[in-house]
């Protein structure tokens, strides 16, 4: 098996990392996750990355629970909720016109049955690896799949359209290559395309569990609103609103609209370091006896069914 690999900052390229604490989760018992911080610019991250095969079946795990429900059996209110708030949020920046849209990570495309209700005339096409949405994507929404892997270098290079919406949301976290997204993101906008950017606010936490729910196996990134900023700014995307939101919602989220940036962009190196490990400490401590006990549950369930719980992973 492959030993565990440290990699550089996306944002910096430091390898200066320091340990935070260990991850864990009830829905994988066995899996420890190592959380650290880069010292130069304070972003958070899972450092060192599991190997290929292990988050390979990390998802595998977690995804059975995430696409349980069948689309079709969810109200709109509960389906396009999140979509609501996404079309208040750009529908100030959209023109009037036939739009090319593009669904990055799009689950069950609830995101593209909403907007072909709100732009009737909408192309949509959807990068979804998971393959059981492939059929109501394709045969009840009429959707393009690419079944691409956004890991790979230039993934981008294998669509031959340019779209005037891309939507990018709660995905940027999960994903290794963060600065080849976002570049092949900006080189796939039409020349007044839009994208939309959603991703966890790590200053944000609001729920009680932090070591064994905020932080979890399938997020390999934790983003501040300045390290996010410099990190679409280098990668050619220009922010026209970038905000924080925690409205109704378990954690504070980073939203952001952006265009395409055709000017070179030099990051400054950020003195996040201290500020955003003070906070994650913070509300470590605050939570200290509500993880412990689900960190003790988990080692009960180990405990008492060891040699099944070994196969998990």
């Amino acid at each position: 098996m492959n030993k565990p690999k440290f990699i550089n900052c996306p944002i910096c390229n430091s390898l200066k990392f320091e340990k935070l604490f260990i991850s864990r989760t009830e829905r994988i018992p066995l899996l420890k996750t190592q959380i650290s911080i880069c010292k130069n610019c304070g972003h958070i991250m899972c450092n060192p990355w599991p190997n290929k095969q292990i988050y390979k079946k990390i998802n595998e795990i977690w995804y059975k629970f995430k696409f349980h429900n069948d689309p079709i059996s969810s109200s709109d209110k509960i389906k396009f909720k999140r979509w609501e708030e996404m079309w208040f949020r750009i529908n100030g920046f959209l023109k009037n016109k036939k739009y090319n849209i593009l669904d990055i990570g799009s689950g069950n495309g609830a995101s593209i049955e909403f907007l072909k209700k709100k732009i009737p005339r909408s192309n949509a096409c959807v990068i979804e690896q998971y393959r059981g949405n492939w059929k109501y994507l394709k045969e009840k929404l009429g959707c393009i799949i690419y079944d691409i892997d956004i890991e790979k270098t230039n993934w981008g290079d294998d669509i031959n359209k340019k779209f005037d919406l891309i939507i990018f949301r709660h995905t940027l976290e999960h994903i290794k290559t963060v600065n080849n997204n976002l570049t092949q993101i900006s080189k796939l906008l039409s020349p007044d395309g839009l994208a939309y950017i959603v991703v966890p606010d790590v200053m944000g936490i609001k729920q009680k569990h932090v070591k064994t729910s905020f932080f979890r196996p399938v997020h390999l990134h934790y983003f501040n609103k300045n390290n996010f900023e410099v990190l679409c700014k280098k990668n050619k995307l220009n922010p026209l609103l970038l905000a924080l939101d925690d409205k109704n919602k378990k954690n504070k989220e980073i939203f952001g609209i952006f265009n395409k940036s055709f000017s070179e962009y030099s990051p400054k190196i950020l003195g996040n370091f201290r500020i955003q490990k003070t906070y994650i400490n913070q509300m470590i401590k605050k939570n200290f006896w509500l993880d412990l006990f689900i960190i003790f549950k988990i080692e009960i369930k180990l405990l008492i069914n060891w040699k099944n719980s070994r196969k998990k992973l």
